[in-house]
């Protein structure tokens, strides 16, 4: 004798397969969190051996070729690639940083004109609105009076740690 009828079966079952669904995503969902809080706090050790791991990816050919063809035992020849790839980065330093230097002097010197010049087009384009109106004169004056001292005092900051590394 059952206790239940057929329909009654169908709901409780499907009741069941519900719930069971449910605690299956909560527990997913509690898991993944932790998991990701997790991930969160150790991502300062994550990243620089996530980075290793892919320079290690990257540049293993490089290591078995200095090996094979270059008759290098493995750390010579990851000596060797590391003094090489140095080389490369203060070569790639010394060709690159005096023209960030000359185009961040340009952008500080033309900032200025370009934000006039912006004003005007979002202006025309959204009308006098008051607010905006106000904004884009604060953005203005800040650009015209601290923007170039700011600037200047940032590159020329920049500029002696450059050569300070450099000479």
């Amino acid at each position: 004798m059952d206790i239940l009828n057929a329909a009654q079966k169908r709901i409780l079952g499907w009741s069941i397969a519900g719930i069971s669904v449910l605690v299956l995503v909560a527990i997913i969902f509690i898991l993944g969190y932790g998991f990701f809080t997790l991930l969160k706090e150790l991502q300062d050790v994550f990243l620089p051996v996530g980075i290793a791991a892919i320079i290690a990816y990257i540049f293993h050919p490089v290591v078995v070729f200095f090996e094979k063809r270059g008759k290098l035992s493995r750390s010579n020849a990851i000596f060797l690639l590391m003094g090489l790839l140095l080389c490369f980065l203060i070569g790639a330093g010394f060709w690159i940083l005096p023209k960030l230097y000359q185009e961040s002097v340009r952008l500080s010197s033309e900032l200025p004109d370009k934000v006039v010049v912006w004003k005007g087009a979002i202006e025309r384009s959204i009308g006098a609105h008051p607010e905006v109106q106000k904004k884009l004169d604060e953005l203005q004056i800040l650009f015209q009076n601290e923007w170039p001292q700011w600037s200047q005092k940032s590159i020329a900051y920049l500029w002696k740690g450059v050569k300070g590394v450099g000479g």
